[in-house]
């Protein structure tokens, strides 16, 4: 059985340091900004301070411009694309940290979030979010005693503003979002893609008909359980092709294709190129 563990690899933050954080300020002018759907085997919270751009998170599409931010955790998944074409340059600050940082009551708030996890601050709202996070950064670039204490509290404290707005944002929420079954079901999709998955197995694990299952996908997300599954393998192959390090044979075997050629036809339909130009 293929476990989806082998993507929390391919993504795994190895610069975390001593403290279990790191801040990184990035923005489109230095950095590749664009990326494909991805996991994380950390904690992320981001906050867009420039630009604008456009995020799928757990499957659903989120404008993102200056104020914006979002709290990410293991199971959460996303891409995110920033707007070449506007004359802002696209920034962000990025914070990874590990679970050991967060007060658990907090931690217990943040795992109930759901499925989007996005909220929005005020430009005076985010300048202080910026402050308190250059701080931190600040404590991370010039240890003292009591740094990570210091990096902690003021951690437990941006997570606690967002938790606030986002808390506070929910209530005001006119969004329609994906019914529960359909969060489950897309749950399980993701977490199950690379394995020989059936409309069946997602119906078993949500507790219902295979037609209602099938019909509440279609309905809610667009498109058909095939297609839907077909996407989410190729999104991911494309992140292991960009990565550069797996045979265009392996790519196909993890991103859940059982023929190589079958893999490198729907990769050119849905890409415009083939993956064939990487190492076999």
């Amino acid at each position: 059985m293929q476990s989806s563990t082998m993507f929390y690899k391919l993504i795994e933050n190895k610069s975390l340091g001593d403290m279990g954080i790191s801040v990184v300020f990035r923005d489109s002018d230095t950095y590749p900004m664009n990326t494909s759907m991805h996991w994380h085997n950390y904690n992320e919270f981001e906050l867009v301070v420039s630009g604008k751009g456009n995020q799928i998170v757990n499957g659903y599409d989120s404008p993102l411009f200056r104020g914006v931010a979002y709290y990410l955790s293991y199971t959460d998944f996303h891409e995110v694309n920033y707007d070449e074409e506007n004359e802002e340059v696209f920034a962000i600050i990025n914070v990874n940290f590990d679970d050991s940082l967060i007060d658990p009551v907090i931690f217990t708030k943040l795992k109930n979030l759901g499925s989007y996890p996005v909220c929005e601050f005020s430009d005076e709202e985010c300048r202080e979010l910026e402050r308190e996070l250059r701080f931190i950064n600040n404590e991370l670039e010039n240890p003292a005693e009591y740094s990570k204490e210091m990096v902690r509290f003021s951690l437990n404290r941006v997570l606690v503003t967002y938790l606030r707005k986002f808390n506070a944002e929910k209530k005001m929420n006119v969004k329609n979002l994906h019914s529960p079954k359909v969060q489950k079901a897309v749950y399980f999709i993701h977490n199950n893609f690379s394995r020989n998955i059936s409309l069946l197995d997602v119906a078993e694990y949500v507790g219902c008909s295979q037609n209602y299952i099938g019909s509440l996908l279609k309905e809610e997300l667009g498109i058909n359980f095939g297609k839907y599954l077909k996407e989410i393998r190729l999104k991911y192959a494309h992140s292991l092709i960009s990565d550069g390090n797996t045979t265009v044979s392996g790519v196909a075997k993890l991103s859940g294709f059982e023929s190589v050629s079958y893999f490198i036809e729907n990769y050119k339909k849905y890409y415009g190129e083939t993956p064939g130009n990487r190492k076999e």
